[in-house]
């Protein structure tokens, strides 16, 4: 059986405006699918094991695409 969320549940989005990777202010936008972190290769991150219930810092604004502020 699927589940439709009731509509006082469900948010009022801003029309999306995309203009290719480039997001407008106020809207919405995409950005190609890229690898942001693989410490496997050392892509955002040195190349290194994560231990169990480790972190790592990850710069995702101004990247690949992203905007630097405004996000």
């Amino acid at each position: 059986m699927a589940y439709a969320a009731p509509s006082h549940l469900i948010a009022a989005s801003p029309t999306p405006t995309n203009t290719g990777s480039q997001v407008i202010a106020g809207g919405l936008g995409a950005v190609a699918p890229t690898r942001i972190l693989d410490t496997r290769s050392g892509v955002g991150a040195p190349v290194r094991p994560v231990p169990a219930g480790g972190t790592i810092s990850v710069q995702v604004t101004g990247a690949h695409g992203v905007p630097a502020s405004g996000v």
